[in-house]
């Protein structure tokens, strides 16, 4: 073999080993994904968006998982119903592919931001933190204001991380339950 056809080749394992990692990436954040949406103990995540919207106070905040297709709501305060959307409309699927943290003081002037559904329903300004669970950015949790714009603190990040902090590890320690019970 020429060292140019062992170029070639180690490129295409390259290729070819990049796009396994992707799959196995994107396979990681669907369970995680799943185990967001299926957690059992819907009145833990309720009590920490309630918790959340207080401290903050803000006018909703809502959990959310992500998927690589739908956004679903899965706690929200004050309670109302579930609600899901394409992730093509989601800006929950914005922080998620940040990696981090984002805050918009007002959604309908921003140049991202407007352009996603929030600007239909009339959402003002938005903060939102990614959800870990396994090291895997699953969701993300959000507060939301509807009637006005606003400027989001670092005291409203630092208890927007906590939540997020907080929410993967609950949702962790119950997946590490079905895992240590299952017949793997």
């Amino acid at each position: 073999m020429s060292i140019k056809e062992l170029h070639d080749v180690a490129v295409t394992f390259d290729e070819a080993f990049a796009r396994y990692q992707a799959t196995i990436e994107e396979a990681r954040r669907q369970w995680s994904a799943k185990l967001l949406r299926e957690f059992p103990d819907k009145p833990a995540l309720e009590a920490i968006a309630e918790r959340l919207r207080t401290d903050l106070d803000a006018h909703q905040v809502h959990i959310n998982a992500v998927d690589a297709e739908v956004q679903t709501t899965v706690a929200k305060a004050p309670p109302g119903r579930v609600t899901s959307i394409a992730v093509g409309n989601s800006l929950c699927a914005l922080v998620i592919g940040l990696g981090e943290t984002a805050m918009v003081a007002d959604v309908q002037n921003d140049s991202i931001t407007a352009k996603h559904s929030a600007k239909k329903i009339g959402l003002r300004s938005w903060a939102s933190a990614p959800i870990e669970i396994e090291q895997v950015d699953a969701g993300a949790v959000c507060a939301l204001e509807i009637d006005r714009p606003r400027e989001w603190t670092d005291y409203d990040q630092d208890r927007l991380e906590s939540a997020a902090a907080e929410i993967g590890q609950l949702v962790g320690a119950w997946a590490a339950t079905i895992i240590k019970t299952s017949d793997l």
